[in-house]
């Protein structure tokens, strides 16, 4: 009697097959996750950001229209957090709800670029000098 040692083809393409569903299963809820995650750095980059535009405020009696002096120092209109998966841009020139005259509120918008562009649920963060929070196209990102 002869006695095999090892694994036939079928077995080994039964294997296979099973790993491929579970992956196909696996990876997009996976992915799922990853841009939830993402989208909290978004989110505190933005309130960062305007923790730094109220500071701004005081010492200078108006909101800076210009991201890259919030950070740094420099003249960047955008700003990309560090995980680069948004670009920040803000706006002073009465943006809603804000009052008529310039550089009386702020209005930042968190994009989403790279590969979180594929984030369709929650695509945008804006959060203004009023505090308030809102996302495109869904509002419930926040």
């Amino acid at each position: 009697m002869i006695r095999n040692n090892g694994f036939s083809l079928i077995e080994l393409m039964v294997v296979v097959a099973i790993v491929a569903i579970l992956a196909g299963i696996a990876l997009p809820s996976y992915q799922d996750s990853i841009r939830k995650s993402r989208r909290v750095v978004a989110q505190n980059a933005l309130l960062d950001l305007a923790a730094k535009q109220e500071r701004w405020y005081l010492q200078n009696n108006q909101y800076n229209g210009n991201v890259g002096s919030l950070i740094d120092g420099t003249a960047a209109a955008t700003y990309t957090p560090p995980d680069g998966f948004y670009q920040v841009t803000v706006s002073t020139a009465t943006p809603a709800p804000c009052p008529a005259g310039a550089n009386t509120c702020y209005l930042f918008t968190a994009t989403a670029i790279d590969s979180q562009a594929a984030d369709t649920d929650c695509a945008t963060f804006t959060l203004n000098s009023l505090g308030n929070k809102a996302s495109t196209p869904t509002n419930n990102c926040w």
